[in-house]
C-alpha cells in the first residue's frame, strides 16, 4: 500500500508543486511511511473516489471521516486521503498529506480476521482535523485529464502490487511442496506453472508500464491480468494444501491455518469483478474486450 502511494502521488507531482516535489523527496531521504485513504472496503468504491469531507476554513480544510480498513495504520508517518475540496471552478479531487501524529487523528480496532493481521488494517479516523492549503495535492475536477491521468497510473500501480503480494502468498505455500516432495512431479509442475504464469504476466505489464507509461489499454489488460491470477492462485493453493498432509493441518502449522486462507482475500481488494466486467463491456460499447 505504501508503494502504491508513492506511485500515485509522483504521478500527481508531475502537474504539482514545488512543495509536493519536495514532500515525495523526504519520504525516500527520511524512510517514511505511507498509508492510503483512498478506498473503503465496499463493493464498487472507487480507489481515488473521495472519502473525507472537507470543510473550508480561512487558513485551510477541516477533515472528518473514517478510512476503514486502512493498512499501515499503526506504523505510518503520513495518511495519505483522497478529498474534495472548493476550488475556483467548483468542487476538485485533491489529496491530503496528513501527519499520523496530527490533532484530530486516532486509530481504532477494526481488523478481527486472524489472517494478514501484520498488514495493520484498522479504522483510522478523522475528526475536524485541519490541514493548511500546502498540504493539499490538487489534481483537477473530476474528468478532467490530469485527474484521469493520475487515477490511471495509481490503479495501475495497485492492480500491478497487490496481485503480485498474493502471488508471492501463494508460493511460499507452493515452494514447500516442492522443497518436500510431496506429491507426483506432475503436480509439482502444475503447481509451479501457475506460480511462473503469474509473475511473468505480472513482469510483462510492468515492463509496458514502465516503458508507455499508464493508458486506459494497459489498465484493461491489467484488470484481466489480476482476474485470471485470482482464478488461478485459490484451487492451486487448494491443492498444495492437500499434498501437504493433514497432520500438519492438526499441529497448526501457521503455513496452512494463515498463507493458505490469506491468498482467499484477492477478490476483496478493488476493483469488483462484477464491476470491472461490466466497465469492460460498457467501454467497448457492448462488445467483449479483444486481447491483441
Amino acid at each position: 500500500m505504501h508503494h502504491f502511494t508513492v506511485s500515485t502521488l509522483l504521478e500527481a507531482a508531475k502537474s504539482g508543486s514545488e512543495t509536493d516535489r519536495n514532500f515525495l523527496k523526504s519520504v525516500g531521504r527520511d524512510n517514511l511511511l505511507l498509508a492510503s485513504g483512498f478506498a473503503e472496503g465496499n463493493t464498487a468504491q472507487g480507489i481515488l473516489a473521495p472519502t473525507m469531507s472537507a470543510q473550508k476554513l480561512s487558513d485551510g480544510y477541516a477533515l472528518n471521516g473514517t478510512k476503514k480498513p486502512c493498512s499501515l495504520a499503526r506504523s505510518m508517518d503520513y495518511l495519505t486521503a483522497s478529498v474534495s475540496v472548493e476550488g475556483k471552478d467548483g468542487h476538485e479531487i485533491a489529496l491530503a498529506l496528513i501527519p499520523s501524529k496530527s490533532a484530530g487523528l486516532t486509530v481504532e480496532n477494526f481488523w478481527n480476521a486472524p489472517v494478514l493481521r501484520a498488514a495493520e488494517s484498522d479504522a483510522v479516523v478523522l475528526n475536524d482535523l485541519v490541514v493548511t492549503n500546502d498540504q493539499l495535492v490538487r489534481l483537477g475536477r473530476p474528468g478532467d485529464a490530469a485527474v484521469n491521468r493520475v487515477q490511471q497510473a495509481g490503479f495501475l500501480w495497485f492492480e500491478l502490487l497487490i496481485t503480485a503480494a498474493y502471488v508471492g502468498i501463494a508460493s511460499r505455500v507452493i515452494v514447500e511442496v516442492v522443497q518436500e516432495n510431496r506429491g507426483t512431479a506432475i503436480e509439482q509442475v502444475k503447481l509451479i506453472a501457475s506460480i511462473e504464469s503469474s509473475m511473468s504476466s505480472l513482469g510483462l505489464i510492468s515492463q509496458e508500464l514502465d516503458h508507455s507509461g499508464a493508458n486506459p489499454d494497459l489498465l484493461r489488460r491489467v484488470l484481466l491480468c489480476r482476474y485470471a491470477i485470482q482464478s488461478a492462485l485459490v484451487p492451486a493453493v487448494a491443492s498444495a494444501v492437500e499434498l501437504l498432509s493433514g497432520m500438519r493441518y492438526i499441529s497448526g502449522d501457521p503455513l496452512i491455518h494463515l498463507f493458505a486462507p490469506a491468498v482467499s482475500c484477492l477478490p476483496y481488494h478493488p476493483a469488483g469483478l462484477r464491476s470491472t466486467a461490466q466497465a469492460l463491456i460498457d467501454a467497448q460499447s457492448g462488445e467483449l474486450l479483444r486481447i491483441n
